[in-house]
This record gives C-alpha cells, structure tokens and sequence, in this order.
C-alpha cells in the first residue's frame, strides 16, 4: 500500500473495511464500553476537522489535551484530515505545578493555533486557561463525537508535520520532535512487517496514547494494517494490572506489550488462581521496549506464565526512540531474545574491555534504516562487542526539534566518517551477529573512581535488594561532598511497609547490594514513600529533579505526602 499522509490511511480503511469495528474500548474493569467501525471513524473525523478548518489555517498546530478514548483517536485524525500537526499532550492536573508549567511550554514553544479537549479536561483546566496569558490567547475546541452529519473533504497535505512528538523530558525541557507523514507512514510499514501484522491480528494496549509507543504502536498501527485493536486506559492497568493479561485472554489476543516494568508488575502480582484463569496461548507478539529489558523479567514472566500458555517464542524485543518516530530494530520474527555479555564499561571507548554484564538482543535494524555505533573519536566501532554509541539515519529518522535550530543540528545533523546526517541518539550498544544489544545512555552514565556504570543497573540493585522496596522506585545519581563525587540513592518503600521500616537495616541491604555487584560504595540511602520520585507523565524517572530535591532537602520522607509538584500522573 502506497499513502501520502495518514488521512488516505482513514480514507482507505473506510472504504474497503467500512463495517469493521477497528477499536474497541474497555472500562477500568476491563469490560466492553464502546465499538468504533472505520467508517463511523472517518465520519467523525471528517466532522470536527470541518469545525477546525473554520478556525485554523492549513500547516497550524492542534495541541490535544483530551484523555484518552474514542475523542483522543477522533481528535489526531481530524488534525491530519484538517492539514494540521497535532501535538498530543498529557492532560495536566491543575494543581500539579510542575505539569501544568511543562503544558504551558509546550502550547507557547509550538504556537498552538487551537487546544481539542474533552469536557472534564477543559473544565479542570478551566481557571489556568483564564489565568495564564499563554493559554488564555488560544482557542479551546471541545471533542464532540458527531458522527453522523457529513464530514469535510479532507484538505490533508503531505508537506505539513503530521505530528510534534514532545520527548518526556527524563533530562531537560521537552522538545517536540518533527515527525513527518513520510516518517509515520514509513515506520507504520517497519512494524507491520517485522510483527507480521495482518487483517487477523488482534491487539490489546493499555499504553498511553500521547507518547509514541502508544500513538504509533498501540493506534495507528492498528488502523494502518487494518486489525481490531482493544484499548484500555493505562490508570486502569496501573490500578489493576492484571486487567491487561486478562483482556488479552478474553479477546484471543495475538500482539500486546510495553516496557520492562508492565512484564515485572503483572509477574509479581499475579496469584495461582490468577494463572488458571487466564488463556495466553494466543499472544504470539509480546513487545517490550522504551526502556532497558532486563532478562530476569523475561525469565521470570515465561516460567510463571507457560502455565497459561504463554509461549517463550512470543518475545519480541525491539528498540526505538521518539527522534526515529518509533521503532529503530527488532527480531525478524518474534522468539526468545539471544542473551549476551555487554562491557561492563559501558562508555563509548577505543577498545574492548574485559568484564562483561548480560545484556538482551533488540535484533537489527529495520528495513530503510542504518544503525552505526561510534566510538569517542567520532569513528566507526570497528570489532562486534565494541560499544559505540548509537547514531542512525534512513526515512524514519524525524526532522528535528520543532522551534529549536541549534539542538536540532546537534543531535541530528551529526556527520559520521563523511557521510550524514546521523541521529546521534545518546544510547549506547554494540552489535554481534547484526543483533544490538543496548548497554544504556551516555546521560545516565555514573562515574565512580574513574569507572562507568549505567544508572539504572545501580537503581534495579537497590530496589531489589528488599522486599519492602518498590521495584525500579529507586533513583541513582552523584553528589558533590568533600571533593569527591558522592554515590547517592533515593528509594521508595511501599505504602504497606512504611511505618515498619528498620531504616538502619535497609540502607545496609542497599550498601551490601552495590558493593557487591559493583565493587562501590554508596556514600547515603534516602528513603521516601511510594511514587515520590519524580517521573515523567509515561513513567519514567526524572534523576535531575530528584536531585535537586534531595540537594535542596525537599525530598517527601516515609510519613509526609509527596509533594503535588513531584509526582507525575500515571500515564
């Protein structure tokens, strides 16, 4: 199939599959609320992109701030009907300082022409909206799902971004990286193939819909390869996460996934009954990506799982990034990923190094994509198991930063040996046997004494390394103390353990942890309650701001409240 923009993919889906039921909506209890047809889509769509053309001019950006359903996926369509660029954005809480600043920067750096939301969204946005002058000059449009006058013609133009993807700002400012139709349309085609997607696949996705797994992966793709997806919210996964393994039971799911984290937390809450009742023999693409696999979870996960029948074979680790629309490399086929040794210095550097840690097969690099891995020198790796770090070019690399000349150049206008230009992505990894393997980002890297380590290796270690710890609640970074860098660890505790925490005991599990696996010292442990860490709205640890936090001696201890301003919403 040949496409100019993702509206053609609507227009093409309505009329060659006008009666499929291509979306299915789930409510928090996992239960069936809703249906959409490709046509009642294309209906609705075609609609409100009318009542955007009335107010925008082609090229403009929609920023869409609507929680996630049937409005959100009407919304992103009707801006590529309408010859927009959306811009979807997690809806902030009005009182969360932090995330309603970061929405404001984001309307201003793009210059939002229009704001789409829902009803509840645009009432609790209500008083910032008529307050801040940066909202306040914008239109709001409200979502109504009318489907049933006719549509507008589609004035959809190639030319114009068919998205900013505004990155989740684990490291600084969100910047919006330009994905161009070109882009989605091309990454849209990569998916398909390598997870063999058909008209008879079935999904299941709880991800959330403003960031790119769950846009491009758990949206789009569907509607690009024609198959029924079911779509829950990812509050109704994190509030009950085996909701998402029974919903790819009960609809005879064939492609579900997400990050290492969602496999850890199903594995460890799901009891015995929870396994006899579930039917996974139908998962044959079990994703997992966005963030560092760690092979225990893999093991753990298919042991605890094969009884019901979930197949080794399913995996399907792959590698991505936002700066490359979504996907980067994946296995030819779905299978058990080869396990390696990875350097334990994970820098890039100019030649091996002899101590090894395990790391997970990403498999290779997609069709129309070049993947090179570069050592400090701004040369080619030149033997497999070399780490380098990873720079990539080909049709799904994005544009740039939207409004950002200098970054843009910086980190995708890099030349390597001549030839360009490169994505320089900041992850690191080697290859073997055309497989890459993923060591970690040069911006988590944590010196100690003249030695690399990836932050999250440290921070796996410690959460781990006691039951009363929050898995992967833990934050690694260096401090300045007495001339020298000091190893410092914030670690969260669960609710149900707080209060009976033996503080003194714990910081000892911590210390014996990483001294063991590491050889280092950790110069102080800083307990604070469940989901106090900074994260992103997708989740992701925010290290800079916990640590001017803890600098600041702000962090929330095991009895206070989290502070609003510090915790992201889920999503």
């Amino acid at each position: 199939m040949s496409f100019a923009h993702f509206a053609a993919v609507l227009a093409h889906r309505a009329a060659v599959q006008p009666d499929f039921e291509g979306y299915v909506f789930l409510d928090e209890l996992g239960n069936p609320v809703d249906r959409w047809s490709y046509a009642r889509l294309q209906r609705a769509a075609s609609t409100l992109a009318g009542r955007l053309q009335e107010r925008t001019r082609p090229g403009d950006r929609a920023v869409i701030v609507h929680q996630p359903g049937p409005g959100f996926i009407v919304a992103f369509l009707a801006c590529a009907w309408a010859g927009l660029t959306a811009v979807p954005v997690y809806p902030p809480a009005a009182r969360n300082a932090d995330a309603l600043a970061t929405f404001v920067r984001i309307v201003e750096n793009c210059d939002a022409a229009v704001l789409l939301s829902d009803a509840i969204t645009a009432q609790k946005l209500r008083e910032p909206s008529e307050t801040e002058p940066a909202l306040r000059a914008r239109t709001w449009l409200k979502v109504e799902l009318d489907d049933g006058a006719p549509g507008a013609p589609p004035r959809a133009r190639a030319e114009v971004p068919a998205l900013l993807q505004y990155t989740s700002g684990t490291t600084g400012m969100p910047k919006g990286v330009v994905v161009s139709h070109r882009n989605l349309l091309h990454n849209s085609a990569q998916i398909a193939r390598r997870f063999g997607h058909t008209h008879d696949s079935r999904g299941v996705i709880w991800l959330p819909p403003f960031h790119d797994m769950g846009l491009i992966g758990g949206i789009l793709q569907p509607l690009y390869a024609g198959f029924q997806v079911v779509l829950m919210t990812p509050t109704a996964f994190l509030k009950r996460p085996l909701t998402w393994l029974r919903a790819v039971s009960r609809f005879r799911a064939t492609t579900s996934g997400g990050p290492n984290f969602a496999y850890r937390l199903v594995t460890q809450r799901a009891s015995e009954a929870d396994l006899a009742e579930l039917d996974l023999s139908s998962w044959s693409v079990a994703f997992n990506g966005a963030e560092p696999v760690d092979h225990h979870v893999l093991q753990q996960f298919s042991a605890k799982f094969a009884r019901s029948g979930f197949k080794r074979s399913a995996w399907f680790v792959c590698y991505g990034l936002a700066e490359s629309t979504l996907m980067v490399t994946g296995p030819p086929q779905s299978t058990f990923p080869t396990l390696r040794t990875t350097p334990e210095d994970t820098a890039p550097g100019d030649g091996m190094r002899d101590e090894f840690r395990h790391a997970v097969s990403c498999g290779s690099p997609a069709d129309g994509i070049e993947v090179a891995l570069v050592r400090r020198d701004g040369t080619r790796t030149r033997s497999e198991r070399e780490v380098g770090e990873i720079w990539i070019r080909g049709e799904s690399v994005a544009g740039g930063y939207w409004n950002r000349p200098h970054e843009s150049a910086a980190t995708f206008g890099n030349t390597l040996e001549g030839e360009g230009p490169f994505l320089c992505t900041g992850d690191l990894g080697f290859f073997e046997g055309g497989e890459l393997f993923v060591c970690g980002r040069t911006s988590t890297l944590i010196i100690v004494r003249g030695k690399n380590f990836q932050a999250h290796d440290l921070e796996l270690a410690a959460s781990s390394a006691d039951p009363a710890f929050v898995l992967e609640g833990a934050a690694a970074f260096l401090a300045e103390g007495d001339g020298e860098p000091r190893l410092i660890i914030v670690q969260e505790v669960q609710r149900t353990a707080a209060r009976a925490l033996d503080a003194a005991r714990a910081r000892e599990a911590v210390a014996r942890a990483i001294g063991e696996q590491f050889g280092i010292a950790v110069s102080e442990v800083a307990f604070v309650r469940q989901r106090a860490i900074p994260r992103t709205s997708s989740g992701k640890l925010r290290r800079g701001a916990c640590k001017a936090l803890y600098l600041a001696g702000s962090l929330p201890g095991l009895t206070d409240d989290p502070a609003p301003d510090t915790v992201a919403a889920a999503g």
